[in-house]
């Protein structure tokens, strides 16, 4: 059987296609080549390699037999590239030659921080489920795991924080269960409402949520943003009206007074024409039914089974999800970075303006330990307390560092920030240890667990620290009882963690595997 890898990806992805390649063939000495083109002698049908292969462009003799990933990619152009090439086309076309991460339902929302789709449905081949499996997230962003798993004919569950993120993981996965021309029918019903609407902010936030909106908005375009509220509330089906409220959140930043080019929530007050917000949202949402339209019509002959989406902390849910306990086949996740910024900070706009701020599972406001000096100063105490008591937990390598940075961050007149950054980094990774025993307490005896992470830095005494999160979180894994399978360097070729004498990876996947006892 002849196969072509695809020619523009990226070392480690070519390293998870050989990888998933010998899990779904069973031929484990398939090496990396330096050409595209691979022959295997394998029994298992093409078509189940083009169904599932991720980073591979042709299976079989005919150049023209695509895999049903590289039509899912060629969704970005809409339904009639997807027309052109079907994945028996005899005369095909010209695809894309580049990586391509955002397409159909993967680029509704500009989310921070996404997940690849491909490395995704890579991991999934190489864990080696079948179609019903259970494909768990417990940090699920966007929903990228768990639409990928559900267009592969498996059962998903997610958990995040967020709500914004809970919001676009229940819309990722809802809409594909929906009708395409359901889309533009709201749409057409948006348009013929929006002329109606007699927008009143005061009905729409209370007092202090809109005391905090009116200093990132001109009131002419919050007052555009209540329209579009209105009239997107028009629509009786819920998955459809949160779709349109995600394409109303990705026009937000544009037309507040945040600054664009900067992820915090920091001001540049500006100018606003009235209607911009209005014109913005129509727009956007023209833009995305193409893409959306052309990428569920690629999936709408395949199984897609349920998928649930939990709002909260991955270390407290577990209590709500006993349904699948101990019965989850495999873990694809990606947590957020020691010292990244807060997703909660970088969605706050967001958040507020579609009423997602008084959730039960969201933090309340002042907890924010950079806001103000003395509560701040009051939970450092209170969290250096805790790192104190349970510090035995971690590794040495992170008592370290934590406690090497507070030797510098504490000394009198360093400022508040860099004096909660001990506090806040031992939080970190005592909470990703608790979510990972967690996450373990769900995974079934002898599964895999991928996790994609990265490091970051901080200054301490004027000098550049590397905080090597992936390595941390690697070796914290001896603490939950998982094997360390294979660490794969996402910036080099794979590597074995054990030559590993200098990291100083920017990312990296690493995989486990739950003891059987």
């Amino acid at each position: 059987m002849k196969l072509k890898m695809k020619s523009y990806i990226k070392p480690f992805e070519k390293v998870l296609a050989v990888m998933e390649l010998r899990s779904l063939t069973g031929i484990e000495d398939i090496e990396i080549s330096d050409a595209p083109e691979y022959i295997i002698d394998s029994d298992v049908p093409e078509e189940v390699l083009i169904d599932n292969l991720a980073y591979w462009e042709t299976v079989g003799e005919n150049p023209e037999k695509k895999t049903r990933q590289v039509l899912l990619e060629n969704t970005y152009r809409g339904e009639e590239s997807c027309r052109q090439l079907s994945l028996f086309s005899e005369n095909g076309m010209n695809i894309r030659q580049t990586r391509l991460l955002r397409y159909g339902l993967h680029d509704i929302h500009e989310y921070r921080g996404k997940f690849f789709p491909q490395l995704v449905r890579a991991c999934i081949n190489i864990s080696g489920i079948r179609e019903g499996s259970i494909v768990l997230d417990p940090f699920c962003g966007s929903g990228t795991t768990l639409c990928e798993a559900k267009i592969r004919g498996m059962q998903s569950v997610g958990v995040d924080l967020n709500p914004l993120s809970v919001m676009i993981s229940r819309v990722k996965t809802g809409i594909l269960d929906v009708d395409k021309n359901d889309i533009s029918d709201a749409y057409t019903l948006i348009r013929k409402e929006i002329e109606n609407v007699k927008s009143d902010v005061s009905k729409r936030w209370n007092e202090a949520d809109r005391k905090y909106l009116q200093g990132w908005f001109d009131e002419e375009a919050l007052g555009d943003i209540d329209t579009v509220l209105c009239a997107i509330e028009k629509i009786d089906n819920e998955c459809m009206r949160d779709l349109f409220k995600i394409h109303l959140s990705n026009i937000l930043r544009e037309v507040s007074w945040q600054k664009e080019s900067d992820l915090r929530v920091r001001k540049a007050v500006g100018t606003y024409q009235k209607g911009d917000a209005i014109k913005k949202f129509f727009e956007e949402a023209e833009r995305q039914a193409v893409k959306v339209a052309a990428y569920l019509e690629a999936v709408k002959n395949l199984d897609k089974p349920e998928s649930t989406v939990l709002e909260g902390n991955t270390v407290n849910i577990v209590k709500d999800a006993e349904a699948y306990m101990g019965r989850c086949d495999v873990i694809i996740t990606s947590p957020p970075y020691a010292t990244a910024l807060p997703y909660l900070d970088t969605d706050r706009l967001s958040i507020l303006v579609l009423g997602l701020m008084h959730r039960k599972n969201f933090p309340e406001r002042n907890a924010d330990m950079v806001g103000n000096r003395e509560i701040s100063e009051k939970k450092r105490k209170e969290l250096w307390q805790v790192y104190e008591n349970r510090k035995s937990e971690l590794t040495q390598e992170i008592q370290d560092l934590i406690e090497k940075i507070a030797a510098e961050n504490h000394k009198p007149g360093t400022g508040f920030r860099r004096k909660n950054l001990p506090a806040l980094l031992a939080k970190y990774f005592l909470d990703m240890l608790d979510a990972m025993k967690a996450a373990n307490r769900m995974l079934k005896p002898g599964a895999l667990a991928f996790y994609v992470v990265g490091n970051n830095s901080t200054m301490v005494a004027g000098k550049k620290v590397i905080i090597d999160t992936n390595i941390f979180l690697w070796n914290l894994a001896d603490k939950i009882g998982w094997h360390k399978e294979e660490y794969i360097d996402m910036d080099m070729l794979k590597v074995k963690l054990g030559y590993r004498n200098n990291p100083g990876t920017t990312e990296a996947i690493l995989i486990f595997k739950k003891e059987v006892h």
